[in-house]
């Protein structure tokens, strides 16, 4: 046991150490790079962004940051685009950092390095810079599979692995999230964190089971702050599905009248169940089986 989690840590640490080295050559300077001051208005937001939502105080956090510091401390990386005329720069690296001077601080420029690059080094450099923090979310990290493999960045899931920093056995989760039905994209698209990766096989098994309906009543419970996401979502489903029991607690008594006995049943759609409490001493099995067979022979003439 102690074993396989030192190797399990192992592989975690091996995979931060690629991630690591990826993240330095992509964002070091590089031959053929220009640095250039653009205005911000003319930089396009990447086709490829995974981030559905941003932390509003942290940007907040990070443009009083920038003033006090009286810049950015690190320019932004984009690349040219041409044919489009609202925009003449697409974003690669850096996006926290352009709305914090573009929408807290107002400014209209910001410094860039400008990169000449293709599709499949820009999906490259926008999945890097996003898995390098740590509160995206594994919907959103889902979000890089398709470019990613779509531009030949990474095909296999042990490129996919690479790039991403994570095991097989999650990119295999992060699958997941794309067969998910419109009305579930809808509410992650607005709630990223809603389902994670824990409980996507989960969701993937109810849907099978056709309670799509449950799983969206769950979602807006949860985002009507009337539900917690995770397992109380999940138990609150499965609650809905097996229906409320109905419980009858019955007094096993002996000849003399005193209580031997406690048994309770509950009845549920998805069956029965008996549970019989009794004192720890002084306890006559064959009376009270007796007695109980007695019992249950009664209830069961009363429900006929």
């Amino acid at each position: 046991m102690a074993s396989a989690l030192a190797a399990r840590a192992e592989q975690r640490e091996g995979r931060a150490e690629q991630a690591q080295e990826t993240a330095r050559a992509i964002f070091n300077f590089q031959e053929g790079d220009r640095k250039q001051t653009i205005p911000c208005r003319r930089i396009k937001r990447s086709p490829f962004q995974p981030r559905v939502e941003f932390d509003h105080d942290e940007l907040a956090k990070l443009a009083i940051l920038i003033q006090e510091t009286n810049g950015v401390v690190e320019p932004i990386l984009v690349r040219e685009i041409v044919g489009d005329p609202d925009f003449d720069f697409e974003l690669l690296a850096g996006e926290r950092r352009l709305i914090a001077v573009r929408d807290h601080l107002g400014w209209e420029s910001i410094e860039a390095l400008i990169r000449i690059c293709d599709d499949s080094k820009a999906v490259l450099i926008t999945a890097v810079e996003n898995l390098g923090r740590v509160d995206l979310s594994d919907y959103e990290k889902s979000k890089l599979i398709a470019p990613l493999q779509e531009t030949g960045a990474a095909k296999t899931y042990i490129s996919l692995a690479r790039v991403l920093g994570e095991s097989e056995r999650t990119i295999h989760r992060l699958f997941a999230f794309q067969s998910l039905p419109t009305q579930l994209v809808d509410f992650l698209d607005k709630n990223p964190k809603l389902i994670t990766g824990t409980y996507i096989e989960q969701t993937q098994d109810l849907l099978q089971r056709d309670h799509l309906d449950l799983v969206i009543a769950a979602c807006s419970l949860v985002n009507d702050k009337k539900l917690t996401k995770g397992k109380p979502m999940f138990d609150w489903i499965s609650r809905q599905i097996t229906g409320p029991k109905s419980k009858t607690e019955v007094k096993i008594r002996n000849q003399d009248g005193a209580i031997v006995a406690t048994m309770a049943m509950a009845v549920g759609k998805r069956g029965s169940s008996i549970q019989i409490k009794t004192p720890a001493k002084g306890l006559d099995i064959k009376d009270l089986g007796c007695r109980i067979e007695t019992l249950l022979n009664e209830l069961s003439k009363k429900t006929i």
